[in-house]
C-alpha cells in the first residue's frame, strides 16, 4: 500500500567549461611601441591592474597606451578581456576585432573573441572563430575542449566527442575531459564508453566526486551493485556533504535490504541538504515498513513542509494515519492528495475505506451529528466508491425510524437518510438500499 520509493536520482550535469574568460598566467613580453616608449609605461601598470582583477583600472591603462600607440594588439586583447569581465560585450567584440587587423594570425585573439561571441549566445559565431584559431595553431588544446562545451550546446554530441577526444589526445592527464566524454556517451546511450571514461577520470583525479558519483550512476544501469556502492562511497569520502551520492546510496542499500544503511544514508542526505524532500519521504517509507509509525509520520510531515503538493506524500501520511487508528486525519491527507492527482486511484480507493470505518465508528458511538457530517461529506465528494459507507448511514438512519426516540433524534436520523439517499441516487447506486 506504500507508494513506490522515488526513482534513483540518475541526473548528470555537465560542467562550465569556463567560470569567467581565461587569463593568461603571466603578463606577456613587452615590445617597444615605434611611436612613444610610454605606451609600455601604461601597458605595464594596466596588465599589473589586470592580473588584479581591476578591470575598470586596467580599462583606463590599456586605453592610454593605445592612445600613444594605436599598434599594440595585446592592449586591445587583454582590453576586451577586461570587458568581458565587466560586461560590456560589443566593446570587447570591437576590441578583439581591432586587435585582429593588427595581428590575424593570432590564435588567441580568435579564441577571446569566440568566447566573447558564446557569452552573447552566438553558438555559430563561436565555433567560426574556434575553427579559425585551430588553423592557426592546430595543437591549441584549450580550443578543442571548449569547442566540445559550444557542441554541446547545439546539440551536436558526435562533433563534441570528437572535440573531446582531440583535447584528450594533447593533455591527457585532464580528468575533465573523460568526465565530459563520459557525460556525453551517456547521454548517446554507450554505457561502455560512458563507464571507461568515468573510470579515466577517477585514476587522473582520485578525489573527482562527480566522476565517482557519475560512475555509480552509471554502474548502476549496468547492473554492478557492489562496483555502484563503492563508486557512491568513494564520491563521499572525496566529498562528505554530497546529498545526492547519500540519497543515491540508500536507495542501493535499500534495495538490497539494508534498511538500516539506508535509513543512515538517508539522515545524512537530510544532513547535508535539509531541504531534501525526496529524502525526508523515502525515510518514512522506510520506517513505515519497520513499524515505527510516528517517525514515519514525522518524515512525511517535514517532506510536506518543503514539498507541500507532493500528492504521494499525502497519500502515504494517509496511511500512516490509518495505521495508528486515525481514519480522521486519513481522510483529509486522501483528499488532499486526488486534489493534486485526480488519477490517483490507491488514494480513492482508501479514501472510501477510511469513510467506511468512519460511519461504522459513528453508528456503533450512535452518533447521529457526527454521521452527518461524514455523509455530507461524500455527498460533496460525489465519489462512487464511498457508496458501501453512504449505504450503511442510510440504512442505519432507516432502521431508526421505527424506534422510541425523541423528536430531536428521530429529525436528526431523517436527516442522515435524505442526504445519504440523495447522494447514492446520484450517483446512480440507490438500487443498493436493499437488505445488507
Amino acid at each position: 500500500m506504500y507508494a513506490k520509493i522515488s526513482a534513483l536520482a540518475c541526473a548528470i550535469s555537465l560542467p562550465s567549461a569556463w567560470a569567467g574568460i581565461p587569463r593568461p598566467a603571466a603578463p606577456p613580453p613587452l615590445y617597444r611601441s615605434a611611436t612613444d616608449s610610454s605606451a609600455q609605461e601604461f601597458m605595464k601598470r594596466a596588465l599589473v591592474q589586470f592580473f588584479n582583477t581591476d578591470f575598470e583600472g586596467a580599462i583606463t591603462g590599456f586605453r592610454k597606451a593605445l592612445e600613444i600607440s594605436p599598434d599594440l594588439a595585446e592592449a586591445y586583447k587583454y582590453l576586451g578581456v577586461c570587458y568581458v569581465e565587466t560586461g560590456r560585450l560589443d566593446e570587447a567584440l570591437a576590441s578583439y576585432r581591432k586587435g585582429l587587423e593588427l595581428a590575424p594570425r593570432d590564435a588567441e585573439l580568435h579564441y577571446f573573441l569566440g568566447l566573447a561571441h558564446l557569452r552573447r549566445g552566438e553558438t555559430q559565431e563561436t565555433v567560426r572563430e574556434y575553427h579559425e584559431a585551430l588553423r592557426i595553431a592546430p595543437d591549441y588544446a584549450d580550443v578543442y575542449f571548449n569547442l566540445g562545451v559550444v557542441f554541446d550546446l547545439m546539440g551536436k554530441l558526435d562533433e563534441e566527442i570528437a572535440a573531446y577526444l582531440k583535447f584528450a589526445e594533447l593533455r591527457p592527464e585532464s580528468p575533465e575531459v573523460h568526465y565530459n566524454l563520459g557525460v556525453i556517451y551517456g547521454r548517446k546511450g554507450n554505457l561502455p564508453e560512458e563507464i571507461v571514461h568515468y573510470q579515466r577520470a577517477v585514476e587522473l583525479s582520485p578525489h573527482y566526486a562527480d566522476a565517482h558519483y557519475n560512475l555509480a550512476v552509471a554502474y548502476g544501469k549496468a547492473g554492478r551493485t557492489e562496483d555502484e556502492m563503492a563508486s557512491y562511497r568513494a564520491a563521499l569520502e572525496a566529498r562528505p556533504d554530497f546529498a545526492e551520492a547519500h540519497y543515491n546510496l540508500a536507495i542501493t542499500l535499500k534495495e538490497r535490504g539494508d534498511l538500516e544503511g539506508a535509513i543512515r544514508e538517508y539522515l545524512a542526505a537530510i544532513g547535508a541538504n535539509p531541504q531534501d524532500a525526496r529524502s525526508h519521504h523515502n525515510l518514512g517509507v522506510i520506517y513505515g515498513r519497520l513499524g515505527r509509525n510516528d517517525e514515519e509520520i514525522a518524515q512525511y510531515q517535514l517532506a510536506l513542509k518543503i514539498n507541500p503538493d507532493d500528492s504521494d506524500t499525502h497519500y502515504n501520511l494517509g496511511i500512516a494515519f490509518s495505521d495508528r487508528g486515525d481514519d480522521a486525519a486519513a481522510v483529509r491527507e486522501y483528499k488532499t492528495a486526488l486534489r493534486l492527482s485526480p488519477d490517483h486511484g490507491n488514494a480513492r480507493h482508501n479514501l472510501a475505506v477510511s469513510y467506511l470505518r468512519l460511519v461504522r465508528q459513528a453508528v456503533a458511538a450512535g452518533d447521529t451529528a457526527r454521521l452527518m457530517e461524514l455523509v455530507t461529506e461524500m455527498a460533496d465528494l460525489h465519489e462512487p466508491r464511498t457508496t458501501p459507507a453512504l449505504r450503511e448511514a442510510y440504512l442505519w438512519a432507516e432502521s431508526q425510524q421505527g424506534q422510541n426516540l425523541p423528536e430531536r433524534d428521530r429529525a436528526a436520523c431523517s436527516q442522515v437518510r435524505g442526504v445519504a439517499l440523495r447522494a447514492l441516487r446520484g450517483m446512480g447506486a440507490s438500487a443498493q438500499l436493499g437488505p445488507p
